[in-house]
């Protein structure tokens, strides 16, 4: 679960980039965070990947109190997190299968708990394939999908997408989302910050706006399907 209490950032140079933000997001639940540049979306997500600590207010993420966390604990809340960049970040040296064991190598998972796991995640989003080819061999809507790959890995209770679907064509964004929707109907919550509007019409979820550095409104999925 995430839970924001009354969360102000104001950066060093003056710059409140975010402003009494309360927000709960249950485990689970598929949330789009929407916004217009600049309207404090990537200092929120800084914030729940304790890349960035709250001016004043509190901060819960997965049983994880971020204001309090202890250097040593950081390692659990970031493994309990996938996240996918809309450039990727995938490593150019190495193949499709190499960038996902990536994610567990760095944390120390077993050989034989690799060869497990790599491929059953490389199955679920459709590039078993694809294992030994290099990210220049495959194309933008792949290489997003080896990106949630990497992010699912570790099998995480809470995906962050950020704008996962920014550098890829129309047809290969739909697929992406039905994706994400398949993986979110397995329990995995799903909070995906878009610019998209269209991704948020035709998909009927929750939607926070968030303006200014304030929550200007939060439609649940009930009432977006009314």
């Amino acid at each position: 679960m995430i839970k924001m209490t009354n969360v102000n950032k104001t950066y060093p140079n003056g710059t409140q980039a975010l402003k009494n933000v309360n927000l709960t997001i249950q485990d689970g639940e598929f949330v789009f965070i929407v916004g217009p540049s600049g309207a404090g979306k990537s200092t929120l997500i800084k914030m729940l990947l304790n890349e960035e600590l709250p001016t004043t207010g509190r901060i819960m993420v997965n049983n994880f109190e971020l204001s309090a966390i202890k250097r040593r604990k950081v390692p659990m809340l970031r493994r309990s997190i996938g996240v996918v960049f809309q450039d990727f970040r995938l490593i150019p040296t190495m193949n499709v299968y190499d960038n996902v064991a990536f994610a567990l190598r760095v944390t120390n998972v077993t050989t034989r708990e690799i060869r497990r796991r790599v491929p059953y995640i490389l199955n679920l989003v459709g590039l078993a394939h694809k294992a030994k080819a290099m990210p220049e061999q495959i194309s933008g809507g792949e290489q997003q999908r080896v990106a949630l790959a990497r992010a699912l890995v570790n099998n995480p209770s809470l995906i962050i997408a950020d704008e996962p679907t920014g550098n890829i064509d129309p047809e290969m964004t739909y697929e992406i989302m039905e994706l994400m929707i398949e993986i979110n109907k397995v329990g995995t919550t799903i909070l995906m910050v878009t610019h998209e509007h269209d991704l948020v019409t035709h998909f009927h979820k929750r939607v926070i706006a968030i303006d200014g550095g304030a929550v200007v409104s939060d439609m649940p999925e009930n009432r977006r399907r009314a």
